[in-house]
């Protein structure tokens, strides 16, 4: 539609600029919402790179889920977090150590070294720390590409 459209009524009198407006906001929304999943499955996968290592089970823990209309106005929301309640090999709650390594300033152990510098302490802030950038340059982008 070009810019001459949007300013012109149609028949029926209904706006046309309005009409626009309301496409803009519902395509935006929903590249946005895409942005945000994959954006939270890289945060997700870069907390699991910069996680410590000892059995594993704290890498299998990281988890990613989507809330359906839980978040301002009914929009989709993403949590990455550690699950608490998942089980060790040695039937501890991976929660305490998941606390324990994520705070630690102790010497990195075999499997974490074995992982490369990237691995240890505060491995969540980091993933998001390393991924939001390129989340917030997208998503400015996507609405500039918008209203184009």
């Amino acid at each position: 539609m070009s810019r001459k459209q949007v300013f012109k009524t149609s028949q029926n009198g209904g706006d046309l600029l309005a009409h626009e407006i309301e496409n803009i906001l519902r395509r935006t929304s929903r590249r946005l919402s895409r942005l945000l999943e994959k954006g939270a499955e890289e945060i997700k996968d870069k907390a699991v790179d910069f996680a410590p290592k000892d059995t594993g089970a704290l890498e299998d823990s990281i988890s990613l889920k989507k809330n359906s209309r839980a978040g301002v106005n009914g929009r989709n929301t993403f949590s990455v977090f550690v699950d608490g309640e998942a089980e060790r090999s040695d039937g501890r709650k991976v929660g305490e150590y998941a606390h324990h390594a994520h705070y630690s300033n102790e010497a990195r152990g075999a499997g974490t070294v074995a992982k490369g510098e990237q691995a240890g302490p505060m491995f969540m802030e980091r993933a998001l720390d390393d991924v939001k950038p390129r989340l917030e340059k997208r998503a400015k982008d996507i609405v500039k590409e918008e209203l184009r």
